[in-house]
């Protein structure tokens, strides 16, 4: 019996949006989150180059603002 496993088998979800650009600054090494499902309403669960966050994300790459 051949076993076949998706990102999407855990109940793990993309949201759709993108994550906002990661800053430069201080960065928590927290993580709140695995992946976007553990996140409530339209929040997505990013990265800030240390740890994981919930966040609001915009429609697209090019809707931030740096």
């Amino acid at each position: 019996m051949t076993h076949q496993f998706s990102a999407f088998s855990s109940g793990d979800h993309s949201k759709p949006g993108e994550c906002p650009p990661q800053s430069s600054g201080r960065r928590s090494c927290t993580r709140s989150c695995r992946s976007d499902s553990n996140c409530p309403n339209n929040k997505k669960c990013c990265s800030n180059g240390c740890g994981r966050y919930c966040t609001r994300s915009g429609p697209g790459k090019r809707s931030w603002k740096r």
